[in-house]
């Protein structure tokens, strides 16, 4: 039974409101009006879809472009999977039994124990829209060894890209060599530890401010990065300009981008998605993969979290083999470095560095974390 879904982030997904306006002009009837019958699946599936999607599952907001067009394509690979194996599902009958087949399947097939629990988060959101609150449960209701679904959000290995004997330096100079704009997003990935998405949308000129604008309380220095567009979360922050490599790569991007309100996107490519896609390809070309290199434009977020910890610490990070063991030392550099990263706890940063340093206790030791 084919159960899975498209690659999450490889299709293009549609504006909220023209994918609702456009399967609004396909629907035939509401419904209440449609028949319980297996025949009718996509039709009811259609209808919730239009009804519920743009919803988040748990707050009271709606949810980004792409988690909308992602659990839209799982919804329709799913229930399309039972009804083609002529196992006759309406979705509005969901059951467990129908969840507890399709984890069978993604255990067999090897899916990695987050993709299962996103798969079910999907499933989840869905049963709450058929009146079925509850019915999903947690992966390991599913399985014999629910061991294997504990998710750990501590980084075990250095992901930064010195780690796997990649320069960033030199292979960010042959890249902007072929691409200027792709040069620039991996500058300022790598000299402020941006996000891909935020250093697309960042704005060269506006986004660098004096301290008097920034209110913060105990500034460090006198001009500050200002990143509020494309955060998670809608998240701002101020990360500190204090070093030559920074004011290097907001000079490049400020020479790329002419006009004043004008952000780092290729204007080759208008939309955003065009931009991150231009972006990969460039990546690809350069061996910035996994595959190749061992190494992705994340792994410099990665590399400034390791390399910024050592500056405020005076101590190498776990994952590098640091000994840290003052707790609060490792307490005040993971503070800080989570403030420059966009994230409000310290313990957040253990996806970068590696376990919190506890007394008497080396730093390599085995901590779980609940989310990151």
């Amino acid at each position: 039974m084919e159960l899975f879904p498209v690659t999450p982030g490889r299709s293009r997904p549609m504006d909220s409101h023209k994918q609702r306006s456009r399967a609004r002009g396909v629907l035939p009837r509401p419904l209440a009006a449609i028949p319980v019958h297996p025949s009718n699946w996509a039709e009811v599936l259609n209808a919730l879809l239009i009804e519920h999607n743009h919803r988040h599952a748990s707050k009271q907001k709606d949810v980004s472009f792409k988690t909308a067009h992602e659990r839209r394509e799982f919804l329709f690979r799913f229930f399309r999977a039972f009804n083609q194996r002529h196992l006759h599902l309406d979705p509005r009958s969901l059951g467990n039994r129908h969840v507890q087949s399709a984890v069978n399947v993604w255990l067999t097939r090897g899916l990695a124990a987050p993709t299962i629990q996103t798969y079910l988060s999907f499933l989840r959101a869905f049963a709450d829209w058929i009146g079925k609150h509850g019915m999903v449960r947690e992966a390991g209701f599913y399985i014999s060894d629910p061991s294997r679904f504990r998710r750990s959000y501590v980084a075990r290995t250095d992901k930064s890209w010195t780690a796997r004997g990649v320069e960033p330096g030199a292979l960010i100079a042959r890249v902007s060599e072929y691409d200027r704009y792709a040069g620039a997003w991996l500058s300022v990935v790598s000299a402020f530890g941006l996000r891909v998405k935020e250093a697309q949308m960042l704005q060269p000129h506006r986004a660098v401010v004096p301290l008097p604008a920034t209110e913060l309380a105990k500034p460090a220095v006198e001009w500050y990065l200002h990143v509020h567009r494309g955060t998670k979360n809608k998240r701002p922050r101020y990360v500190p300009i204090d070093s030559d490599v920074k004011w290097r790569a907001i000079n490049l991007a400020k020479a790329l981008v002419e006009s004043e309100e004008g952000h780092l996107g290729n204007p080759a490519y208008p939309s955003l998605h065009q931009g991150r896609h231009r972006f990969y390809n460039v990546m690809k070309r350069f061996g910035v993969t996994r595959r190749d290199l061992g190494v992705t434009p994340h792994g410099l977020r990665h590399q400034y979290a390791v390399d910024r910890y050592e500056h405020f610490s005076g101590a190498a990070a776990p994952v590098r083999g640091g000994t840290l063991t003052d707790p609060s030392t490792d307490t005040q550099a993971r503070l800080a470095l989570a403030g420059e990263l966009g994230h409000s706890r310290k313990h957040i940063t253990s996806a970068y560095l590696g376990p919190i340093s506890r007394r008497g206790a080396p730093c390599g030791s085995s901590v779980e974390e609940e989310a990151l």
